[in-house]
């Protein structure tokens, strides 16, 4: 008799690999399914701590823009302050001669 374990495809990744470590593996199917849930495991972890670290990154970067910007509204500022100044400088040397 022959299994049809196409079913298995229907499974998520965390069902298989619950499967993989509860199964009553015999033989040398056993190392071989055990070994590969446990590789599994360490790509899934490498996934998520890459997630992390890409979500960290794209906050940062948004953070970063943010900056540039408010230091460019800054740098904007200074300049229209810095033309005042020399206009008020001008008209007191203007007053003052």
């Amino acid at each position: 008799m022959t299994h049809d374990f196409t079913y298995l495809n229907q499974l998520g990744v965390v069902d298989l690999l619950d499967r993989a470590h509860r199964g009553n593996w015999t033989g040398p199917e056993a190392h071989m399914i055990r070994a590969l849930a446990e590789r599994l495991e360490e790509h899934l972890d490498a996934v998520n701590e890459y997630d992390a670290v890409n979500d960290a990154l794209i906050d940062a970067n948004q953070r970063a823009e943010a900056l540039e910007a408010q230091g460019l509204e800054l740098e904007r500022a200074r300049n229209e302050w810095q033309s005042i100044a020399e206009a008020l400088n001008g008209r007191v040397k203007e007053l003052t001669y």
